[in-house]
Parts: structure tokens; C-alpha cells; sequence
């Protein structure tokens, strides 16, 4: 019999934070991490990225339950699967011939700047590209990438940035980083990347 276990976090807030974790006879089973690829042209960016895509949460059905005053759910993270960047590219050119070897299933070349775990015993469920790249880079990597198999693509949306912004620094760029890593985390897993039947595209981010 599945049971929860909810433990209250803000209660003296609007907004209630449930964890809820289901226990069962399979709760020792662990799902394989989902194995993705970051394309971000700073490298310290993409560094907090791949950190934040980690699991909170250990083991196999657990959620996040997001909750109004008046109970009623808002909003529905699922961490039954997590996330690990297996890969990250900080130039179009090295996307262009990195990215196509990768969804073929093999071994890319090294790179000194490649912050991802390098374990590349499966190829990547999805790939998300910052927003230090223009569309015409963009494209340099997704077109022979597609060519190849095609499956999910976050690709930041440069139309919300104010014109003449650089990226952020100091303390900010950190925050600007962890906040990144939610949003991809929390759209990859809505999309439902790594399920049968889910087919590929390009998402705004």
C-alpha cells in the first residue's frame, strides 16, 4: 500500500511547500539520471547550471508540490527522473561537430572547458543552448545535430533581454545561473523528456 510522508516547510507563508514521497515496495529503485547537454558560451554559467540540474531529492518518486493559500496546487515539479549535463559546449563550432557525434552515440573530442560529468554511456534526451548564442549559431549547431536525430532543444529566448545588456557578473551572474537551471530543469521534466513517444522540437526557454 503506497503511503506519503508530507512535511510542512513555510507554514506561516501564502504559499505552502509539501514534499511529498511515496513509499513503496519499489522505493529503493533508482532511475538512471536523464543525460542532457548544455551549450553556454561562459563557461561559469554553464558550470552552475550543470550543478543545478542535480537532484533535490534522492530515489525514485519524489515531488514537489507547490501550493496556494486555499490549497490548491499550482504547480507540479516531478523528480522521479533527474537531470546530469553530461556535456557542455561553449562555442558554435564545437557544437557543430560535438553535438552529432554525441546523438550518434559516441565519444565526443575533449575539451579543457567541458564541465560535464563526460560519462557518455547514453546519448542526450535534450540539449539546451544559453543565450550568449545568436540564432544564426544557433542553428549552426541544430541543423546537423538534427540531421543526426532529433530531440528536444531549449534555446533561450534573446527577444526577452534588454538591447545592449551584457551578461550579468559578480554575485548576480550566480543568481542569474541558479535561476537558469530551475527553468530548465522544470521545462525539460514538463516536456517529459527521456518518455516514449515524446518527440523533439525547439522550445523557447
Amino acid at each position: 500500500m503506497t503511503s506519503y510522508q508530507h512535511t510542512k516547510l513555510q507554514p506561516n507563508t501564502s504559499e505552502l511547500v509539501f514534499r511529498a514521497t511515496i513509499l513503496s515496495s519499489h522505493s529503493s529503485t533508482k532511475m538512471a539520471p536523464l543525460p542532457v547537454v548544455l551549450c553556454g558560451k561562459n563557461p561559469n554559467i554553464a558550470k552552475i547550471v550543470a550543478d543545478g540540474l542535480l537532484p533535490e531529492f534522492e530515489g525514485m518518486g519524489s515531488h514537489l508540490f507547490l501550493l496556494d493559500g486555499v490549497q490548491n496546487i499550482v504547480s507540479l515539479v516531478i523528480y522521479a527522473h533527474s537531470l546530469t549535463a553530461i556535456h557542455v559546449i561553449t562555442s558554435a563550432p564545437a557544437g557543430a561537430v560535438d553535438l552529432p557525434i554525441l546523438l550518434a552515440g559516441n565519444t565526443p573530442p575533449d575539451h579543457s572547458e567541458n564541465v560535464g560529468s563526460q560519462n557518455y554511456a547514453n546519448p542526450p534526451v535534450a540539449i539546451a543552448a544559453g543565450g550568449g548564442y545568436t540564432d544564426e549559431e544557433f542553428y549552426s549547431m541544430h541543423t546537423p545535430s538534427n540531421a543526426v536525430k532529433e530531440i528536444t532543444w531549449l534555446k533561450t529566448d534573446n527577444s526577452l533581454l534588454k538591447a545592449g545588456v551584457g551578461p550579468p557578473k559578480g554575485d548576480a551572474l550566480v543568481e542569474y545561473a541558479k535561476k537558469k537551471a530551475v527553468d530548465v530543469k522544470k521545462q525539460l521534466l514538463e516536456i517529459g523528456v527521456g518518455k516514449e513517444g515524446v518527440k523533439g522540437g525547439i522550445h523557447l526557454c
